[in-house]
C-alpha cells in the first residue's frame, strides 16, 4: 500500500533512494495518526535550519546545513506520501507545499552566498549570491506567468514533463529546448539537494556557488525562452 504513495515523475535519487527514506518515515507517521499539514511545516522547518548553518560560514556548519538541506527534500516527501494514503490532498495543501519548496530554495541560494562571505570576507559571493538571487526571482515571475497563460495551476511538474519533453523544434531554438530537455534533470530538487549537499561536504562550498553563478542566469534566459511558447492545453 505505501509503495501506490510513490509518483511515476520522480527523479533518479527519488526513485532509488530518497523514496525508501520517507516511505519509511511514512509509515510511522500513520501508525500515529499524524496528519499531512504538520509534516509540511516540519520541512520547512529543517529548510530553515538548514539555512541558518550554511549561512554561519566554515566547514562544519555549513556541511551540517547541507546535511539539513538534503533531509529536507527527502522528508518533503512525507506529507505527499501522508495524504496520498489517506484520501486528505487539497489544492492548499499542494499549494503550501510548493510554497514551501521555494522558500527553501530561496533560503538556501541566500545563505550561501553569506556563509561564503563570512568565512573569506570576499564581496565576490554577496555579487554572485545577488546574481543568483536576482535570476532565481526572473524565473520564478516567469514561470508564474506561463502557468496562468497554460490555467496549470499549480502543476510545476505539467511544466517539467514539457520542458524535458521538448526538442522536437528545427532550427536555433529547437535545439536550444533539445539541449534544455537533456540537462533538466540537473535542475529537479532531488537531484539538486543531494549533488549541492555532496559538493558541500567535499568542501566545494565555494565551487557551487561559482556553479549557480552560471546556471542560475543561464536556467533564466531559458525560462524567458520558454514561456513565449504557446501555452499546451493543461493536462
Amino acid at each position: 500500500l505505501l509503495d501506490t504513495a510513490r509518483k511515476p515523475t520522480d527523479g533518479f535519487f527519488s526513485q532509488h533512494f530518497n523514496r525508501h527514506i520517507s516511505l519509511f518515515l511514512t509509515r510511522q507517521f500513520l501508525r500515529v495518526g499524524i496528519v499531512p499539514f504538520p509534516l509540511s511545516v516540519v520541512t520547512l522547518l529543517i529548510g530553515m535550519a538548514s539555512g541558518w548553518f550554511i549561512s554561519r560560514g566554515g566547514y562544519w556548519p555549513s556541511a551540517l546545513g547541507a546535511f539539513l538541506f538534503d533531509f529536507a527534500s527527502i522528508f518533503d516527501g512525507c506529507d505527499g506520501e501522508n495524504a496520498r494514503l489517506t484520501y486528505r490532498t487539497s489544492k492548499f495543501g499542494g499549494f503550501f507545499d510548493i510554497t514551501c519548496d521555494a522558500a527553501i530554495f530561496v533560503l538556501f541560494f541566500l545563505c550561501l552566498p553569506v556563509g561564503l562571505y563570512r568565512a573569506s570576507h570576499r564581496a565576490v559571493w554577496i555579487y554572485l549570491g545577488l546574481l543568483a538571487m536576482l535570476s532565481m526571482g526572473l524565473f520564478y515571475a516567469q514561470l508564474v506567468g506561463y502557468m496562468k497563460r497554460a490555467r496549470f495551476g499549480n502543476n510545476i511538474v505539467a511544466i517539467a514533463k514539457e520542458i524535458e519533453g521538448g526538442g522536437t523544434n528545427p532550427g536555433f531554438i529547437g535545439r536550444l529546448h533539445a539541449i534544455a530537455a537533456k540537462v533538466a534533470f540537473v535542475y529537479r530538487r532531488d537531484f539538486f539537494a543531494t549533488a549541492a549537499s555532496l559538493i558541500i561536504l567535499a568542501g566545494g562550498a565555494g565551487v557551487l556557488m561559482g556553479l549557480l553563478g552560471v546556471f542560475m542566469p543561464l536556467q533564466a534566459f531559458y525560462m524567458f525562452l520558454f514561456s513565449r511558447r504557446r501555452p499546451r492545453p493543461a493536462p
